[in-house]
């Protein structure tokens, strides 16, 4: 009786090791399949077409966040895609023919008109119908288009540096704040809604009508004001209030209305014009354009036609 017992409990064992060794056989078979779903699914993904509207691509030498997600070497561009850079600079290539790469250290939302610049700075190579805005400034290339850098210096500063052609900023009222010529860089800063214009520049005489170019921002306008007569011919400063409700018969795109005028020296001092501070920034060597990847030529791509004829704008939301 004791022996025919052990011998059970012996088969009873060895039931059990082969049961055990069955399951984790099926346990192994369950997670291959799993393994390879989750592969099949990756690749199913991967070759689904992108749907959406699409603007254009990116490509960057290193990994690079596009939407929130990790992305290596290159990704598809949607309507408001946000790229964020981390060690390398990712090169934008627009449907439109626009050009441009975003520094390292940078994040923006593209669309298919505009870039919104959230941090870094953006290397602008070339532009069809496209503006870029940060801070609440608008900038647009000028009647050609231009290259250049804009970028953000902390939080409260914009600089506009122009290699090549020229930029124009506006506020987001749609007022022309600045002309940045080739070779010339500036920084703004929006200043409180009540902050005074403050010009300098040479006054003349056009039949009858005051008008001064700003030495920094290089915008034009016509001052109105008592006394401005006696100033014609001298640098002087212009301290007064924008009239945006008024219309120069100068064909000046501003009127101010002019509280002080002083004579000054031919030095240029900072600028306020439009609730927009701005002062001449000194040129840097990343200033000047890299030239364009070998095989790539300069300008617009052949057969490109310009863009649409330039109008103020307004923010975008």
């Amino acid at each position: 009786m004791a022996v025919y017992l052990s011998r059970g409990v012996g088969e009873f064992q060895r039931q059990d090791r082969t049961i055990e060794e069955e399951n984790e056989v099926k346990i192994s078979k369950v997670l291959i399949v799993m393994a390879a779903l989750q592969v099949m699914t990756a690749v199913g993904m991967a070759a689904t077409p992108v749907t959406g509207n699409v603007i254009g691509k990116v490509v960057s030498g290193d990994a690079f966040r596009l939407n929130g997600d990790t992305v290596i070497s290159n990704g598809t561009l949607l309507d408001g895609a946000v790229i964020e850079t981390a060690r390398t600079a990712s090169s934008v290539q627009l449907s439109s023919g626009t050009r441009l790469s975003l520094s390292p250290a940078s994040r923006a939302k593209v669309y298919g008109d505009r870039m919104i610049l959230e941090k870094g700075e953006t290397r602008i190579e070339y532009v069809v119908g496209f503006h870029l805005e940060a801070l609440g400034l608008v900038v647009r290339p000028g009647a050609a288009s231009g290259s250049g850098r804009i970028g953000l210096e902390g939080t409260t500063r914009l600089r506009v540096a122009t290699a090549t052609g020229s930029f124009r900023v506006w506020n987001a009222r749609g007022v022309l704040v600045a002309n940045v010529a080739a070779g010339s860089a500036l920084a703004f800063e929006p200043q409180p809604t009540a902050a005074a214009t403050k010009i300098t520049g040479t006054l003349t005489e056009q039949r009858g009508h005051y008008m001064l170019t700003d030495r920094v921002t290089r915008v034009t306008v016509e001052v109105t004001g008592q006394r401005l007569a006696t100033y014609v011919g001298q640098a002087v400063a212009v301290t007064g209030a924008l009239n945006v409700a008024a219309k120069s018969v100068a064909n000046a795109p501003q009127v101010i209305a002019a509280t002080q005028v002083q004579s000054i020296d031919n030095g240029a001092s900072a600028t306020v014009f439009g609730g927009v501070a701005a002062v001449e920034s000194r040129a840097q060597p990343q200033d000047l354009p890299p030239g364009p990847p070998p095989g790539r030529p300069k300008g617009p791509p052949p057969g490109r036609p310009k863009g649409p004829p330039e109008t103020p704008p307004g923010l975008s939301r």
